[in-house]
């Protein structure tokens, strides 16, 4: 209302007051590595819009900027850099938490004009039918995404590259899940272990089951109510080489429960085998 009406003779304060709580959302909504609170695609991209919008309506109009304490162009930049970090085969985006499958190219292309960096082409450049620039290869495939608790294993970035990611963050409440160490698997960049994410309107007989443990690709203690809500993933381990990548990962969500440890190992000999291995220990 402050930049659209700035006749207004509350503009300037309009103005101020939106742009502290812009500010308060890039503080306290995002991780430092750009992910959005509620660990899904979905949801960050929503927000990430916001920011977007917000920032160059800022910089269109110098002449009503507001002071700011935050770079807004820098924190929406860190937002877009995690899209394509956690870019599945041809802008794919798995299904993690509420966020359902989908293609997220529109978001990587946004990313390449906002940032000008050519590298967000890189994953759709075989579906772009005139490119603003000439796609970059990024100078990275798997990667550990400490803040916001993701561990992405690639290939590559061809269209046929196998793809997983893992889930070992804490639960945020709201469009949460109940997976913890679950895995996404691409194969060949077809969906071939798929969580189970959100599907259809949230009043959905099924939504409950979509949210519980045993709908996740994890292991479950039959009989044992998961605490999942109060635990993350420990011990959280990735090496990655151009031949092999190995993850190692705990988590306590049935010690108090059942007694049992919970310990999930992935090894990715690439690029076609995969070896999922799950330990359950009992006692100390």
């Amino acid at each position: 209302m402050g930049f659209l009406l700035p006749e207004l003779s509350e503009a300037e304060e309009f103005r101020k007051v939106g742009a502290d709580f812009l500010e308060q959302h890039m503080e306290r909504d995002y991780y430092e590595d750009g992910g959005h609170s509620e660990r899904c695609y979905s949801y960050g991209r929503g927000c990430l819009k916001h920011l977007q919008e917000a920032t160059e309506l800022l910089e269109a109009n110098p002449d009503l900027a507001t002071p700011t304490r935050l770079d807004w162009r820098e924190r929406t930049e860190r937002a877009f850099s995690w899209f394509l970090k956690m870019s599945g085969p041809s802008g794919a985006m798995p299904g993690i938490n509420d966020g359902p499958y989908e293609n997220y190219q529109a978001v990587l292309e946004k990313g390449a004009r906002f940032t000008r960096d050519p590298t967000f082409l890189w994953p759709i450049r075989h579906s772009l039918a005139e490119p603003s620039m000439v796609p970059e290869e990024p100078d990275f495939t798997s990667l550990s995404l400490a803040p916001s608790q993701f561990i992405v294993m690639r290939d590559g970035w061809d269209p046929d590259a196998s793809f997983v990611l893992i889930n070992h963050g804490h639960w945020p409440g709201g469009h949460s899940h109940m997976g913890l160490l679950d895995i996404n698997l691409y194969w060949k960049g077809i969906p071939f272990v798929a969580e189970a994410s959100q599907f259809g309107p949230y009043d959905v007989p099924w939504d409950l089951y979509f949210r519980s443990e045993q709908a996740h690709n994890h292991l479950v203690v039959e009989g044992a109510a998961s605490k999942r809500p109060d635990v993350r993933g420990e011990e959280i381990r990735l090496g990655t080489t151009p031949y092999a990548d190995f993850f190692s990962g705990i988590h306590r969500a049935y010690e108090d429960t059942a007694g049992v440890l919970i310990e999930r190992r992935v090894i990715y000999v690439k690029p076609d085998l995969f070896l999922v291995s799950d330990t359950a220990t009992t006692g100390p």
